[in-house]
């Protein structure tokens, strides 16, 4: 029982909710991840890289299990996306010691890889995991995204995208649609 409690501890991903309001819904975490692992299998078949798949979707299955602890923490928030890199060191740690003794040595070793992004891997992912939100936020209304601008993504954004053309592309297309619609 006392390891089917520490895989229901990673579970809690469900219950945090990204600050992103899309058709009146918030998205949760661990919807945002399996976006993520669809989109990069997209992208994967689609693209020309030598890249290893399981190591790309085991990075992006746990890159925010810190968010069970951390929580969140929107583009927009200045205060807390200056501490988000401690927040998420601790948060990691303290998720570790609660999961499957099992999984801890790859969850530390993936995490790491995550934000350091020194492989083709971990920039591939972290490419995902931008542009999964701004897919997620295509249907978003012009007043969600008020404080936003063309300058403000492609400034928080865009660099992860210029090793990879064709996620660039998509970008391309995604702030054509968000000036169409009135949201930057």
């Amino acid at each position: 029982m006392k390891e089917i409690s520490k895989i229901k501890r990673l579970y809690e991903l469900k219950h945090v909710f990204r600050d992103n309001d899309v058709r009146g819904k918030l998205e949760t975490s661990a919807e945002h991840s399996r976006s993520c692992l669809i989109l990069a299998d997209y992208f994967m078949n689609s693209m020309d890289l030598k890249i290893d798949k399981l190591k790309v979707y085991e990075l992006l299955m746990y890159h925010d299990l810190v968010e069970i602890e951390a929580w969140d923490v929107a583009l927009n928030s200045s205060a807390s996306r200056a501490e988000k890199k401690a927040k998420e060191l601790s948060a990691m740690k303290k998720i570790m010691t609660e999961m499957p003794e099992i999984l801890q040595g790859k969850y530390e070793h993936l995490f790491y890889e995550f934000e350091e992004k020194k492989t083709l891997e971990a920039r591939f992912a972290n490419a995902i995991d931008k542009l999964d939100a701004d897919i997620y936020a295509i249907d978003s209304t012009p007043k969600s995204f008020e404080w936003y601008s063309e300058k403000l993504f492609r400034e928080m954004k865009q660099h992860h995208y210029t090793e990879f053309p064709e996620i660039n592309a998509m970008f391309e297309k995604i702030l054509i649609s968000y000036k169409e619609r009135g949201v930057i």
